[in-house]
């Protein structure tokens, strides 16, 4: 059975909110691994001047300012914990 846990809700330095959610799954990816854990955190952020410019490893993040369609499970819960976001849901 897959798991996910919110974690924490918290205000960055910079105005930001953090939200972070454990995830337990039953299986994994590695061959000889039964189970696998991670933690995943979830930022709002508003952006005020400029543009996302993303690295290599994160080059297939989104900027969005509406739920977008379709909407994974994860992104609903971890804006729901951050609580920053009014009227999303």
């Amino acid at each position: 059975m897959d798991h996910v846990t919110s974690l924490a809700r918290r205000p960055t330095a910079t105005g930001s909110v953090r939200s972070a959610s454990r995830h337990r799954y039953d299986t994994a990816d590695v061959p000889g691994v039964e189970s696998k854990h991670y933690l995943a955190n979830g930022y709002v952020v508003e952006i005020v001047d400029g543009e996302v410019e993303p690295d290599d490893q994160h080059e297939a993040v989104r900027v969005f300012n509406k739920p977008p369609e379709p909407c994974h499970e994860y992104v609903r819960d971890y804006v729901e914990t951050a609580e920053a976001v009014d009227g999303w849901f």
